[in-house]
């Protein structure tokens, strides 16, 4: 028998060095992670620096939530695993966050898109414009109708698509542009061709040219107006749209009928010189 357990068996109490004793002959010796049962119920669990329960050695039993982290002391968060931030670290990612700019978007605002539906029908109708001369000029007058009607029902279009989705300023400046163009091409294209009298076609254009130039320059001796259509306007619009149609289609049909014709021409003069002239009336008006 060893001197140790000499003086265990005579109940000496054995120092506190927080070393285990040594197992006796024949003992196996602890396992890791328990104390001996030598009553010493402060034995710690080994790196948790926690009390193990009394006879037993082990740690006692956390709930999940109650667990903690080792060497850090703080709480593991359920399911996880994982140690919480300190709240000080939490405040500081929060303000963090809360100082970052909001990102931004690389697709443009609506007001200032480019490639939407409504403009590349607008585009199309202004690249119809020259086919749409060449087929007068070629006396292909069919052909020619039918490509002034897709264009007036395009422009109905993308009107309408321009009004639900909500219109662009690309789109303001391209839709009339377009709709200019293909009015003053025809009347020209067909002045030259002997269809309609030439004093129209120059009276149509220089209207369009003195609506235009006047806004413009206006604008650039700082005098800028907002100009609104008018339903005079509106009218001659119509009709210009009614006479070139019906030219065309007339002709389409091999059909003559003079007198529809001049009926149609004075029409035009009539609304293309009350529309000019209202216009120069209330851009001259003083507000």
């Amino acid at each position: 028998m060893t001197a140790w357990g000499t003086v265990s068996r005579a109940g000496l109490e054995m120092p506190d060095t927080g070393l285990a004793p040594p197992p006796e002959p024949g003992q196996a010796p602890p396992a890791a992670g328990q104390a001996l049962a030598t009553g010493n119920s402060d034995a710690r669990a080994p790196k948790t620096g926690q009390a193990t329960q009394p006879g037993t050695g082990h740690a006692p039993s956390l709930g999940t939530s109650d667990a903690l982290a080792p060497e850090t002391g703080h709480a593991i968060p359920p399911e996880t695993g994982q140690a919480h931030l300190p709240r000080a670290t939490q405040a500081s990612s929060l303000r963090t966050a809360q100082e970052l700019p909001p990102r931004t978007s690389q697709t443009p605002e609506p007001g200032h898109a480019i490639f939407t539906l409504p403009n590349v029908i607008s585009f199309a109708r202004l690249c119809v414009v020259p086919l749409a001369i060449w087929l007068v000029l070629h006396q292909r007058f069919a052909a020619a109708f039918a490509c002034f009607v897709a264009a007036g029902i395009s422009d109905a279009i993308d009107g309408w698509l321009a009004r639900r989705r909500g219109g662009t300023a690309l789109g303001a400046v391209l839709d009339p542009l377009a709709d200019k163009a293909l009015m003053i091409g025809m009347f020209v294209t067909l002045a030259a061709t002997a269809q309609l009298p030439d004093w129209l076609a120059i009276l149509v254009v220089f209207r369009d040219m003195v609506i235009v130039g006047g806004v413009a320059l206006l604008w650039i001796t700082s005098h800028p107006v907002a100009i609104r259509p008018l339903r005079i306007s509106k009218l001659n619009t119509g009709l210009q749209i009614g006479l070139v149609a019906l030219v065309l289609g007339l002709n389409a049909l091999g059909l003559g009928l003079p007198s529809l014709r001049w009926a149609a021409v004075i029409l035009v003069t009539a609304s293309t010189l009350a529309s000019g002239a209202a216009y120069v009336v209330r851009t001259a008006r003083p507000a």
